[in-house]
């Protein structure tokens, strides 16, 4: 059976969690017969093309390998989250500064860029040669010259860790272990070194998407946290990775609320409800207002 399967090309084989998600989709509720070509005609460039450029709705250009699937998903929607980007657009404004740990081709950073206008600055961290190639293409071909992209890992501390590239979708990469054979070495900072040494202040957003490494993001970040008053932080939080990372959700709560960070969640018009202490799935971390 196993070896069936893979006669089948990958981009078909992705098909089986690709089309309960499109049906789930805000793209196909509202355009159901638009939004199957065009999942149609993203497949195709994937069985024809091991790299592609593709212009989403937004008329944003992406460079991608396939089996990406935050590009599916821009593609079809023109943003990766469409209710996180409702809650962003009304928070973030020009000028301000946008930080994106784990970029990955770009699905947050080109869009965060467009909204904070040349006033305003994004700074993109990813650690993936591949992935930071695409995403520079795709910076270059949308002319965002106020996105600076650091092909740097974010931790606790500034050297060295492996990094997994998974090839059955290539935006999780994730830190890897000794046992892990396609691990490489990438260069390591933290988010403090790093914004201090591009002489960025004020920062009024940090997406970070690390595959279950969030806490050493955070530790190495405790300057801008506690300088940034007006600021929001979403982090995406699984069981699984958080599990393989040998972390625990107390490990936010213990972080983030002596700083008076607090968890919400997001629903699909933008709006933030408070989270309590279940914050799986996408989290948004800031002070209520007074």
């Amino acid at each position: 059976m196993v070896g069936i399967r893979r006669l089948v090309p990958a981009p078909l084989r992705s098909l089986r969690w690709r089309f309960p998600w499109l049906l789930r989709s805000e793209a196909f509720q509202k355009q159901p017969i638009r939004s199957m070509l065009r999942a149609g005609k993203f497949t195709l460039l994937e069985l024809l093309f091991e790299n592609f450029e593709f212009r989403c709705p937004n008329n944003m250009i992406f460079c991608t390998p396939r089996g990406n699937l935050s590009s599916f998903i821009m593609y079809l929607e023109g943003a990766r989250d469409p209710h996180i980007w409702r809650f962003i657009s009304r928070f973030v404004s020009e000028g301000d500064v946008f930080v994106d740990a784990g970029a990955n081709v770009g699905t947050y950073a080109l869009p965060a860029a467009r909204l904070v206008g040349q006033n305003g600055r994004v700074i993109a961290f990813e650690a993936h040669p591949g992935a930071a190639s695409f995403l520079r293409k795709s910076a270059t071909a949308n002319q965002c010259e106020n996105l600076i992209i650091r092909d740097q890992a974010i931790s606790d501390q500034s050297g060295q860790v492996r990094i997994v590239y998974t090839a059955g979708n290539p935006g999780e990469t994730r830190i890897g272990t000794p046992s892990d054979a396609s691990a490489i070495l990438v260069e390591a900072t933290t988010l403090d070194a790093a914004l201090c040494d591009l002489d960025v202040s004020k920062i009024r957003y940090i997406k970070i998407d690390v595959e279950g490494f969030e806490i050493p993001v955070l530790r190495g970040a405790l300057q801008i946290l506690t300088r940034a008053k007006h600021l929001a932080i979403q982090t995406e939080i699984d069981q699984k990775h958080l599990g393989a990372a040998e972390r625990a959700l107390e490990e936010f709560f213990s972080l983030l609320s002596p700083l008076g960070l607090m968890p919400f969640r997001i629903d699909q018009r933008g709006e933030l409800t408070p989270a309590g202490r279940s914050i799986w799935g996408d989290i948004i971390w800031t002070r209520p207002p007074d």
